[in-house]
């Protein structure tokens, strides 16, 4: 079986990192207790190296108090959202969080 690569990235951390929209910042701290995460199914995410997906509900939480140190999205393009040029967009998630 041969496999060939296409495309290879880097998942980027989001922990630590400050973050601006609509003129507002905000700040993620580098470890967090709790978190929620609200997506599209099959959504990938890698905590602490782990790859992840969101199941079916679109909801993802840990709040065993389990050290989260890294979290990195793998976005796809969304075939149901386009945005107002036709484009197609990202998919989306919600991050709740507690440190």
């Amino acid at each position: 079986m041969e496999i060939e690569v296409e495309v290879f990235a880097e998942i980027t951390n989001i922990l630590g990192k400050s973050y601006t929209s609509n003129g507002r910042t905000i700040t993620i701290p580098d470890v967090l207790t709790k978190i929620g995460i609200q997506g599209p199914p099959g959504l990938l995410i890698c905590i602490n190296g782990e790859g992840i997906r969101i199941g079916p509900s679109g909801i993802y939480e840990i709040n065993s108090g389990y050290k989260v140190n890294f979290i990195g999205y793998i976005l796809r393009l969304s075939d149901q959202r386009k945005d107002r040029e036709g484009i197609p967009d990202y998919d989306y998630f919600i991050m709740d969080y507690q440190y």
